[in-house]
C-alpha cells in the first residue's frame, strides 16, 4: 500500500487538508471493499464451491449497500476533496485488481485429463 501515502501526500500538496482527507477516505473505501471479499473467501475456503460462491456473492451485495451508504453520507459533507476521493479509490481498486490478475496469470495450475 505504498500508493496510499503517495496519494495522500499529492492530495495534500494539491488541495490541502481536504485533498489529504479525500485521498485517505478513497483508499480506505477501496481497502474495505477488497478486504471484505478476502476475509469471506478465507473464512469459507473449506466449504463447497457453491457455498463459497454464495458467500462471496452475498458479501458483494453487502459491500455495495455499505458503499452506497458511505457515499450517501459523504455527499452532504464538505471536509474532503471529492476528486481526490474518486481518483484514489479508483487507483486503489485498479491497482489491487492488476496485482490479483498478475498473480493469477503467474500461478501454476494443474490440468488433469481423464479417459
Amino acid at each position: 500500500m505504498i500508493a496510499m501515502p503517495i496519494a495522500m501526500l499529492l492530495g495534500y500538496l494539491l488541495n490541502g487538508q481536504a485533498g489529504l482527507l479525500g485521498a485517505g477516505i478513497g483508499f480506505g473505501l477501496a481497502a474495505v471493499f477488497i478486504g471484505i471479499t478476502s476475509v469471506v473467501a478465507l473464512l469459507t475456503r473449506s466449504l463447497s464451491v457453491q457455498s463459497l460462491g454464495f458467500a462471496v456473492l452475498g458479501s458483494w451485495l453487502l459491500k455495495v449497500v455499505l458503499l452506497i451508504a458511505a457515499l450517501a453520507w459523504l455527499r452532504g459533507e464538505d471536509f474532503y476533496h471529492r476528486p481526490s476521493l474518486l481518483i484514489s479509490m479508483l487507483l486503489g481498486l485498479v491497482g489491487y485488481l492488476t496485482i490479483e490478475a498478475l498473480i493469477t496469470l503467474k500461478s501454476k495450475t494443474v490440468y488433469l485429463e481423464t479417459d
